[in-house]
């Protein structure tokens, strides 16, 4: 048991640090910004495959909106991708992730003011 518990804590670490880099060095905290928890988008946008090899998938059931912004993340904080729809957007979007590098990434998807962000692994295989 200890030495599961060895193994993923570096990995939980990891985890913990990159959201608090994402967090403070591109994703401003506001009054719009809901918790996980309690965001409407949860309801609303779904992501698959995870993990990812090429295409990512998003789907929503959003009615109304005015773009959709979707910025994914390394573990540095760093944007390296990012792509944006306006209110004729599909309910199924693709990003191509065949380009990044095999590891795990946040995904930031911004509609109108609400935020939801979600963990991206990236495995080629």
């Amino acid at each position: 048991m200890r030495k599961a518990i060895l193994k993923i804590l570096p990995i939980i670490c990891f985890m913990v640090v990159l959201q608090l880099q994402v967090q403070a060095n591109y994703i401003p905290v506001s009054a719009n910004t809901i918790s996980i928890g309690d965001n409407k988008l949860d309801d609303k946008i779904s992501t698959y495959p995870n993990p990812v090899s090429k295409n990512l998938y998003i789907t929503h059931t959003l009615e109304k909106f005015k773009s959709i912004d979707v910025k994914i993340f390394d573990a540095l904080g760093n944007i390296v991708l990012k792509k944006k729809w306006d209110d004729t957007a599909p309910s199924k979007l693709m990003l191509d992730l065949s380009e990044l590098d095999n590891g795990v990434y946040m995904m930031r998807i911004t509609v109108d003011e609400e935020i939801l962000s979600k963990r991206v692994v990236v495995n080629h295989g």
